[in-house]
């Protein structure tokens, strides 16, 4: 139950990059079941995380465009979170 309304959390901050939401979610579960690479920085306390090529080329473009949003949605936060 907790793995499914993650799923779905997950899934509204994605879902207008996608035609519907069943979409949406139907791409994140390609993602958890794709192979892919951590690379942790621990002088910058980063973990890079680089997936592998999804089953199909829109796949990779819609996830390449979902985690450019999600990369300046967090930075925008993130500057919002720094002290002045």
């Amino acid at each position: 139950m907790i793995s499914y309304r993650a799923e779905t959390t997950m899934a509204s901050l994605i879902y207008e990059k996608c035609k519907s939401f069943e979409q949406a979610r139907a791409l994140l579960r390609e993602v958890f079941v794709t192979e892919a690479n951590l690379i942790p920085n621990k002088e910058k306390k980063i973990l890079l995380v680089r997936i592998h090529n999804l089953p199909t080329k829109a796949m990779d473009k819609r996830i390449s465009d979902i985690t450019n949003s999600l990369k300046s949605r967090y930075l925008k936060l993130l500057n919002c979170l720094s002290p002045q």
